[in-house]
């Protein structure tokens, strides 16, 4: 059965490889197409577009990588207990069907 310090160890790396990936391409986006970082920041925003695209994606990327790596955490916990209920005798274990009655 996977535990809590196993389950962060594995939300981790993908929360931080998500981080890192949006604040890439928010970087190269911020690069490329200025105006599109204008466009989302709204017409108030003032800085270097390539800082903005950065910082936006960054956040985008983290909550990302968090729900990517979540999702995966719970598929390995709900396939772990099915493995250990069948392994470890579940419902229905051991018991005979009717035509077998």
């Amino acid at each position: 059965m996977i535990r809590l310090p196993e389950a962060i160890a594995r939300v981790m790396p993908g929360t931080l490889v998500g981080g890192a990936a949006g604040g890439i391409t928010g970087y190269a986006i911020g690069r490329v197409a200025p105006s599109f970082v204008r466009w989302l920041t709204g017409p108030g925003a003032a800085g270097d577009a390539a800082k903005l695209g950065f910082g936006l994606e960054i956040v985008g990327g983290l909550f990302l990588g968090t729900g990517a790596s979540l999702i995966l955490a719970t598929a390995i916990l709900i396939r772990n207990g099915i493995v250990t209920r069948d392994r470890d005798g579940g419902p229905g274990h051991g018991r005979t069907t009717r035509e077998e009655s």
